[in-house]
């Protein structure tokens, strides 16, 4: 029998060859022993053609045949060229590089994923994509999940409630400032209120801590403020501070206190008078402990040579109504005019003036008629003013 009824009989028996020996007798050589035949190695077939064979069809022969011209397996495809160990894997649920694993590459394919939405929640699952160079999430189911306030983390990420300040401490709807709630969710989750504060409606006392919250402490008592106690002055030498109840306030220990007035020219008790229990024999407002002319009316003290002395009691000017004031400059000369007050400004001073509301410098009266605010008949627009009969104007 020769070889090609050896092949013949291949067909008929699968795995085994009837090996060729001198060209005329057959011996049967299967594929697992084919690595005792020195003269035979195994061959595959390549029916997509792309140089690599498919083990699984292979066959022990002496010389390759057509339908077995490869020594070259590892294609676990041979209907697919693109399948074989030299290609790159992709993604395609395909083991296309034949090295036993499918998709390798692509890490997390079938694992929940989050998509390109707002939320981080992975409601899709890794595929992949359509080129089958990358894996990619799908469809989100549901996507763009939104935060509420309900004590979950709705959108999946890592926070719960976060845009609503929950558990901070907050002020409720009461007349302090006090923060002693906190911050929970309403009953439709869309927002927050501040619950059910343990503490309400605090009331500011007198004690030195803020009671109400509203950035001031002891508001409304005073506290701090000068103040004059039951002593026998009227000077504020003391302090407002709070009473031992906290619901009140009392001036604190005044120093000094129980001031007396002496003579020195000032309001030493504070009662807005000065000297006022020292004599005043010339009754022009300065007492005689003080005052450096005390027989002579002298309020402004003028003392030209400086010695102590009141120019008035020296004689150095002219008084004719003893008002301390120089007759050269006394706007009221004779009638006492002390503080030389001229209203009008006319240079005629009101103790004198006939018009001291108008000015009429030259005190002009044609008439000489005495007359009221109502004017008398006939009477001139000059007569403004009660005249002062026998009197001259300066």
């Amino acid at each position: 029998m020769n070889c090609m009824r050896c092949l013949g009989m291949f067909l008929l028996v699968p795995l085994a060859l009837f090996a060729c020996d001198d060209g005329d007798k057959c011996a049967v050589v299967s594929v697992a022993d084919c690595a005792q035949h020195v003269d035979y190695v195994l061959y595959y077939p390549d029916v997509d053609r792309d140089g690599y064979g498919d083990e699984a069809a292979a066959a022990c022969l002496c010389e390759a045949d057509k339908s077995h011209p490869l020594t070259q397996g590892g294609d676990c495809d041979d209907g697919d060229r693109r399948v074989n160990p030299e290609t790159a894997e992709q993604c395609n649920r395909i083991d296309d590089d034949c090295d036993g694993e499918t998709d390798e590459d692509f890490a997390g394919l079938g694992e929940p994923c989050d998509g390109p939405d707002s939320d981080r929640c992975p409601n899709g699952t890794r595929i992949c994509s359509a080129d089958g160079e990358d894996s990619t999430c799908s469809p989100e189911d549901p996507s763009n999940l939104v935060e509420f306030c309900n004590g979950l983390d709705d959108d999946c990420d890592g926070e719960t409630d976060e845009d609503f300040g929950i558990g901070e401490a907050c002020d409720g709807p009461d007349e302090d400032q006090c923060a002693n709630g906190f911050w929970i969710c309403t009953a439709d989750e869309m927002g927050s209120i501040c619950g059910t504060e343990d503490q309400e409606d605090l009331q500011e006392t007198c004690n030195g801590v803020d009671d109400d919250c509203d950035g001031q402490t002891d508001e409304g008592f005073g506290t701090g403020e000068a103040c004059d106690g039951p002593d026998e002055d009227q000077c504020a030498n003391g302090l407002v501070i709070c009473t031992a109840d906290e619901l009140g306030v009392i001036c604190g220990t005044e120093d000094p206190e129980d001031i007396e007035e002496i003579c020195n020219g000032l309001d030493d008790d504070c009662d807005g008078q000065t000297d006022e229990d020292f004599g005043d024999t010339d009754e022009d407002g300065v007492a005689n402990c003080v005052d450096n002319c005390p027989i002579d009316v002298n309020p402004d003290q003028a003392d030209a040579d400086e010695n102590g002395v009141g120019d008035v009691c020296e004689g150095l000017f002219d008084d004719a109504d003893i008002d301390g004031v120089d007759d050269e400059s006394d706007n009221c000369v004779y009638v006492p005019n002390f503080e030389q007050q001229d209203g009008d400004e006319d240079g005629v001073g009101d103790a004198c003036d006939n018009c001291p509301e108008d000015a009429n410098s030259d005190q002009a009266d044609v008439d000489r008629v005495e007359v009221t605010f109502d004017h008398a008949p006939f009477s001139p627009a000059e007569d403004c003013v009660a005249a002062r009969p026998g009197l001259p104007v300066a």
